[in-house]
């Protein structure tokens, strides 16, 4: 989809009130742009994350995330960074990278419960190097080729030591979790009384022990996702990872659970 940047509306700040930051967009059900927040069905926030990151989260005015796309430039004419897809129910559908607009790295479709995926694909700058079809384990290459996909066995020299979290263990991490996370009023007003929702997050611990790489796997909606997004960011360090005594980034997944009671 080909969009251009036509300015962020004012009245969107205030509806969109439980954050701000960043430029907001909003759009027909045809993605044609649209003035009025009452008459649009989707909308999009885009945050900068420093001078060449240019994060986009689409979302159904009242309802989930719809994409993520990162651009290299505020004007989002180059592609550059993670884009993903989301069904209606918010639950991630596909997912890759571009560099400087061509496809790079992984692309996932379909994905299970745990996270895994149905099928990926390899990119190296724009050029397909294989595809893997992980239900029938085959792996199919540009000229046809194919081969058996082969499940790698673990070193059993590598010892993984995970990520810790320094201020008290898991049992610290869902107590500041806890004291942290606040259900947003917008996120009340949606999803009425007496429900629950949650945000499904993967992000990294780095080899320094900062949380970072913060990615929706479940986007519930965008006050609530924008606070799941906050106190991860917010976050305390943490003890990295180990492998063979040595730090490695370590990879985490869960869920922050909203609820209404009332």
């Amino acid at each position: 989809m080909k969009l251009t940047m036509v300015g962020f509306f004012i009245l969107a700040v205030s509806c969109l009130s439980a954050q701000t930051n960043g430029k907001f967009l909003l759009f027909n059900k045809d993605w044609s742009p649209v003035q009025d927040f009452n008459t649009a069905t989707y909308f999009m926030q885009q945050i900068k994350e420093d001078d060449t990151t240019f994060t986009c989260r689409y979302y159904q005015k009242n309802g989930p995330m719809v994409m993520w796309e990162t651009y290299l430039d505020s004007n989002m004419t180059i592609p550059n960074g993670r884009f993903a897809w989301y069904n209606k129910r918010g639950d991630l559908d596909s997912s890759g990278f571009t560099k400087k607009g061509r496809k790079n790295q992984t692309w996932k479709y379909g994905f299970k419960t745990d996270g895994s995926t149905i099928l990926s694909e390899e990119y190296n700058d724009g050029r397909l190097v294989k595809r893997v079809n992980h239900k029938t384990k085959i792996i199919t290459y540009p000229s046809g080729a194919e081969e058996k996909l082969v499940d790698s066995a673990e070193n059993k020299n590598d010892i993984v030591k995970s990520a810790e979290f320094i201020d008290g263990g898991i049992n610290g991490w869902v107590k500041y979790v806890t004291e942290n996370l606040k259900t947003p009023n917008r996120y009340i007003s949606i999803a009425g009384p007496n429900t629950s929702g949650y945000v499904g997050v993967d992000f990294q611990i780095s080899k320094e022990g900062k949380v970072n790489n913060i990615f929706l796997y479940h986007s519930a909606e965008w006050s609530a996702d924008n606070e799941a997004i906050r106190v991860l960011h917010n976050s305390p360090n943490w003890k990295p990872a180990e492998k063979n005594g040595e730090p490695v980034i370590y990879q985490f997944r869960q869920k922050l659970t909203f609820r209404v009671e009332y």
